[in-house]
């Protein structure tokens, strides 16, 4: 076979390769999610007092049924204060970058199982969420993101960064069970 012949059939190879890609956190690793995939853990505290224990996640870049790029970002907060928290969906965000290290903003799609973008979670309870966000660029293009999220405590707010890179060698489920293919407005 010619090497332009064996050059043509590796790049429709390519082409047909799938769009979706996982990443995985770069801090503050933890035992893995439930659904396999290690997350970043994080013991929150106002003002010295405890309130939470945080875990983030990413069960990766997807393309929607309607042909769309989006990824997601996992939330298990555990309210370990006295008093209710509250998740701020408002202040949410999430940032790709591709590999010119171009940051391009994610559009926020939906928060599950909720809806809301204000939840509250109980003194001793647990809250499980997953972020959905349209990305502008296809999943295998994004080689790092970063995730926004913070928790207010009464008038307290804590804020933090999460960090993850690409990682092609983790599993990545093709379409995360509750993902919103289309935006909704916030």
């Amino acid at each position: 076979m010619s090497c332009v012949r064996f050059a043509v059939l590796l790049s429709i190879a390519s082409a047909c390769a799938p769009e979706t890609t996982s990443f995985r956190t770069t801090e503050k690793n933890d035992e893995p999610h439930a659904n396999g995939v290690s997350a970043a853990a994080y013991d929150v505290a106002i003002g010295g007092d405890p309130i939470a224990h945080v875990r983030v996640w990413s069960s990766g870049g997807y393309l929607s049924t309607t042909d769309e790029p989006m990824s997601h970002a996992g939330f298990e907060i555990r309210n370990t204060g006295t008093r209710t928290i509250l998740f701020d969906g408002d202040a949410l965000e999430m940032i790709v970058f591709d590999g010119d290290s171009i940051a391009r903003p994610a559009s926020f799609a939906s928060l599950i199982p909720t809806g809301a973008l204000q939840v509250q979670v109980r003194s001793g309870a647990t809250a499980v969420l997953g972020a959905y966000f349209s990305i502008p660029v296809r999943p295998r293009a994004v080689e790092r993101m970063l995730v926004r999220w913070s928790l207010t405590s009464d008038e307290d707010q804590y804020a933090q960064v999460t960090n993850f890179i690409r990682d092609d060698n983790a599993s990545v489920s093709e379409s995360p069970a509750g993902a919103a293919p289309t935006r909704s407005s916030s």
